[in-house]
């Protein structure tokens, strides 16, 4: 968790953290990122997402390809990362 907390207070800043906050407009930038992620709700996968994946990472005689649950993860990770 600190090192999530560091990893918002140097995108809130835009430098590497050496101390904490020391002016008001650093605290609400800081406070903003912390409310939006603490908000933020997880995402899984649409029926259609999971189709397109499956459809992607199998052979038609039903046997998976590998990376099958690497794209998954990836998918994943993606739609909750915000990337």
């Amino acid at each position: 968790m600190r090192d999530d907390i560091i990893r918002m207070w140097e995108k809130a800043n835009g430098w590497s953290v050496e101390g904490w906050p020391s002016t008001v407009d650093e605290i609400e930038r800081f406070a903003k990122l912390v409310a939006a992620a603490a908000k933020r709700e997880w995402q899984g996968l649409t029926n259609e997402e999971i189709e397109d994946i499956r459809l992607e990472y199998h052979y038609a005689d039903g046997a998976v390809k590998v990376g099958y649950e690497r794209a998954i993860e990836a998918k994943l990770k993606e739609k909750n990362s915000g990337r």
